[in-house]
């Protein structure tokens, strides 16, 4: 009988599962296993995102200082890869080129096809802007900087300007577009947008520095902003170093500078 109770009691032991002290030991562990899970999952999608954050960053740039290079080596582009001294029917010389103003990237003298403004200087904004100017003959492939180029149906010569500047307002840098023809004929520049066209976001802002050759000997002697640069030294301009401060992805209240020097194809 004795032998029976006692083989009952350890039945009855065996049978009766976990302590609350085994039980809350267990639940300590799993809890520090979970936090030790969760941290690590933090951790990757953080850096996943940040990782991402910067690729997106990186691609920005390259799309900026792709489409700011295209624009800077095209200025002064002219279809006979000549000087024209006179005018040829229906077509425009490089006297055509390029003459006029808009609101944004200030006033532009004839046969220049590269100018700039600084914030603060006399014109109708205060913005930083960089502006190109060539010449495009009808159905020759061209583009501007929203991708605009003159149609075949067109009968004279067109000059395009690209106006580049950041929109403060959106961090955006984008640019704007002229079309003006020789002569008295109506250029058709499929879309003709003088309107801010946005080309890549997250830029805080531009500025931009003049190469000028001041002895003539093909070779940059010194930087200058816009507003240092005379009126006869912008055909001296060889080269354009452009810097885009982006905003950090990381650190919205930092940016993240990226500088390009571009050299000018058709200054000559």
């Amino acid at each position: 009988m004795s032998h029976h109770r006692i083989n009952t009691s350890r039945r009855a032991r065996a049978q009766g599962g976990f302590t609350i002290l085994e039980m809350m030991v267990a639940l300590a562990i799993g809890l520090v296993v979970a936090l030790g899970f969760t941290a690590s999952f933090i951790g990757m999608k953080t850096s996943f995102n940040s990782q991402s954050s910067l690729t997106q960053l990186q691609d920005n740039e390259r799309i900026a200082m792709a489409v700011l290079t295209s624009a800077v080596t095209q200025a002064g582009y002219f279809p006979t890869g000549a000087n024209p001294a006179t005018s040829v029917a229906g077509k425009m010389t490089r006297a055509d080129l390029y003459a006029g103003a808009d609101t944004v990237g200030g006033s532009m003298a004839a046969m220049q096809y590269l100018y700039g403004t600084t914030a603060g200087t006399p014109t109708s904004t205060t913005k930083e802007t960089l502006s190109t100017a060539f010449v495009s003959a009808p159905g020759d492939g061209q583009l501007s900087c929203q991708g605009s180029s003159v149609a075949s149906s067109t009968t004279t010569n067109v000059t395009l300007r690209n106006t580049f500047y950041v929109d403060t307002t959106s961090n955006t840098l984008g640019c704007t577009v002229q079309a003006t023809a020789a002569a008295t004929s109506t250029p058709t520049v499929t879309p003709t947008n003088t309107t801010f066209t946005p080309l890549v976001t997250n830029v805080k802002s531009m500025s931009v520095l003049y190469g000028i050759d001041y002895d003539a000997d093909g070779n940059v002697d010194t930087y200058m902003p816009a507003s240092l640069v005379t009126t006869a030294q912008w055909s001296s301009v060889k080269s354009v170093r452009v810097t885009l401060n982006f905003i950090n992805p990381n650190d919205s209240s930092a940016v993240i500078s990226w500088i390009q020097t571009i050299n000018v194809m058709n200054n000559k």
